[in-house]
């Protein structure tokens, strides 16, 4: 099932899920093929991960090419297998990992024999396979560094130790990652957060390269949350690790992926669909098209009519409930879909409880955001604003006053959500857009 197909399932399934007015969270079955070398089939890293996508509720469907040893050089010049599993249609993701040591090598040596092989790869991948999306596998220095590289003739000394491989190789999977706008999973980065903070869980296997069954647990919740987006708290498999080992590892992973998921550039290169609606008169919805990544809209208000404007204003012909669909199409004719629900009151005016309780203005807004709502004078609030994918950039507890600036000038340009949380459990969330 490729992505195309995933959103229009997606789309389904929340659509459903609106129309009974009922929280329901959605399954989602994803196609990966991994391509690299034993790092990826030392402890079986791809079922691990399929394991963890099953706890909670989802479907791994995964092919792998990975000979001993192997880099992207020969993957692409010399394994034909690799090229014809990267040519099979209906990839969500295809996983790139260079053999351990290369990336750490020199300048030149990089710019000559990995970035070149990694953009052939990747074109490949597009060419086959355009709504799918490249995963650099960002992998680990060994665990002593590699004494069979160092000295050397050049006096090249990054392998001489395992803080200068580790950062190398962390600094060239992310210049990878940035320059072909591809999520990174950065293995390394929850391997050097666990070697530091939890010494006692070893990452690595008896010949200090290859990953232990924790360092491959802790490799597959990286790919966990670049892969669903979603935090490694929630997985409920453990592998073959004690449930306190593999719960100190989850948390590594969300502290290290899930909560800097910018960093990593996890969503931020995907094809988003998203909108919120202003009531401009008498039955009248102004809607404004948030997406990313789209250059074609089909909106469908709920009422049988349907628009291919960027910015539409509809007007109903009589109150009711409607559930407002977006399609956006992007330059590789993938799409993404999200509804939304909206009620017309008899009086012409949208119904929308949230709005009414909690003024958020400007909106969008650069730098400062005003809320203003009586509510805050008579219960203690909680302000929580989350990226698109979930992601909490900013918290803050709300003075009892009734109107109150937030600083914002921290947050990147985007779309994002604003939750007030009441301390006797209630809700108001809202999308705010930051300039």
């Amino acid at each position: 099932m490729n992505r195309k197909t995933v959103n229009r399932l997606k789309a389904a399934i929340i659509f459903l899920a609106v129309l009974c007015a009922a929280n329901l969270s959605y399954a989602r079955t994803v196609r990966v093929l991994f391509v690299g070398n034993s790092y990826i089939t030392t402890n079986n890293l791809p079922q691990i991960l399929a394991n963890m996508a099953a706890s909670t509720g989802d479907t791994l469907v995964y092919d792998v090419n990975a000979p001993g040893g192997a880099s992207f050089e020969s993957h692409y010049s010399a394994t034909p297998a690799t090229i014809a599993k990267m040519q099979t249609p209906g990839w969500d993701y295809v996983v790139l990992q260079e053999q351990s040591q290369r990336p750490a090598r020199t300048v030149d040596f990089f710019y000559w024999l990995v970035y070149p092989f990694a953009k052939r790869l990747d074109s490949v991948i597009h060419h086959y396979n355009p709504c799918a999306e490249t995963i650099f596998y960002m992998t680990w220095g060994r665990k002593n560094g590699d004494p069979s590289l160092c000295p050397n003739p050049f006096n090249y000394r990054v392998f001489c130790e395992y803080h200068t491989m580790d950062s190398v190789t962390r600094e060239r999977y992310k210049l990878l990652g940035d320059t072909f706008k591809s999520t990174i999973s950065p293995v390394g980065a929850v391997w050097r957060y666990m070697r530091f903070q939890h010494p006692q869980i070893d990452m690595y296997d008896a010949d200090e390269s290859h990953p232990s069954p924790a360092g491959s647990y802790a490799g597959a919740c990286a790919f966990y949350t670049a892969i669903f987006k979603r935090s490694p708290d929630s997985i409920k498999y453990d592998f073959s690790l004690s449930a306190a080992d593999a719960a100190i590892i989850r948390s590594a992973a969300r502290r290290v992926v899930y909560d800097s998921m910018y960093v990593w550039n996890i969503g931020m290169h995907e094809t988003f669909a998203d909108f919120f609606w202003q009531f401009t008169g008498p039955n009248t919805v102004n809607f404004v098209n948030r997406s990313t990544q789209g250059i074609q809209w089909q909106w469908d208000f709920g009422d049988g009519q349907t628009s291919n404007a960027t910015f539409p204003t509809h007007t109903y012909a009589a109150p009711g409930t409607y559930v407002v669909r977006l399609i956006i199409t992007d330059p590789w004719q993938c799409t993404d879909t999200v509804f939304q629900k909206i009620t017309i009151l008899p009086t012409g005016i949208g119904s929308d409880p949230d709005r009414e309780v909690i003024e958020i203005s400007p909106n969008p807004a650069n730098n400062v955001l005003y809320l203003t709502s009586h509510l805050f004078t008579n219960v203690v609030c909680t302000l929580k604003i989350l990226s698109h994918t979930g992601q909490l950039v900013l918290q803050q507890g709300l003075d009892q006053r009734e109107r109150q600036p937030v600083d914002i000038s921290g947050l990147a340009k985007g779309t994002y959500v604003a939750n007030i949380i009441t301390t006797d459990g209630r809700s108001y969330k809202r999308k705010i857009v930051v300039l």
